[in-house]
């Protein structure tokens, strides 16, 4: 993802685009969670970590092109400068392929090769930045819906390709080197729920209807 924050404009605008036409893309948001097992001595050793944030999909079922970009935020991060704490983080794709094909069964099968960057925002590590050079994986099977209406979770495969190295992109006390390898990432798995852009609009709905039942009575 080359922009790390998607703001909510542009996501509704963007959802517009609901139903599935065979010969044009299909976007949509949703509100995702992903998780995942980071091990590395500057973590303390092995600890999961659960992110939440928004995630825009790109579909073409005519193509079999798809796309993904996250904006992930976290507070569950042990603070890598040892404070005993955790830290916030954000986390996001930064390169992405994607195909979705249609099955035998009429549902869809989706998958993500991917890289991700993880950044520290808070404590004394504020700004240092892991990254991965090793394309992740992210498969969902069968999926009914586009948007989804379900949620559908995305997993590596595995299980030769689960485990993935995670260096150092930028340590703002330059005491490591760029590239230094610091651990590893495994157990990636991301989830989405209704679409962000569905529950927004049903809140819009909502409020219209509000709006026009008080004016009535004012009337």
């Amino acid at each position: 993802m080359k922009s790390r924050f998607v703001s909510l404009t542009p996501l509704l605008v963007g959802a517009l685009s609901l139903g599935i036409n065979a010969h044009a893309d299909i976007v949509f948001s949703t509100l995702s969670t992903a998780t995942q097992t980071l091990s590395s001595p500057a973590f303390g050793g092995a600890v999961p970590i659960t992110s939440r944030g928004i995630q825009v999909f790109t579909f073409n079922v005519a193509t079999n092109f798809a796309n993904v970009t996250s904006a992930f935020q976290g507070n569950d991060l042990p603070d890598p400068a040892g404070s005993g704490q955790t830290v916030t983080y954000d986390l996001y794709n930064t390169a992405t392929t994607g195909t979705i094909t249609q099955n035998a069964s009429g549902k869809f099968d989706i998958a993500f090769s991917l890289l991700f960057e993880l950044k520290v925002t808070s404590g004394l590590a504020a700004g240092l930045t892991f990254e991965t050079k090793t394309i992740s994986h992210f498969n969902a099977t069968n999926v009914i819906d586009l948007p989804f209406k379900l949620p559908v979770a995305f997993t590596d495969p595995g299980p030769n390709s689960d485990t993935v190295p995670i260096l150092i992109k930028f340590d703002p006390s330059g005491q490591t080197p760029v590239g230094t390898v610091v651990g590893t990432s495994s157990g990636r798995t991301v989830t989405t729920p209704e679409p962000a852009s569905m529950i927004l609009s049903a809140i819009g709905m909502i409020g219209l209807t509000a709006m026009m039942y008080r004016r009535n009575r004012a009337a």
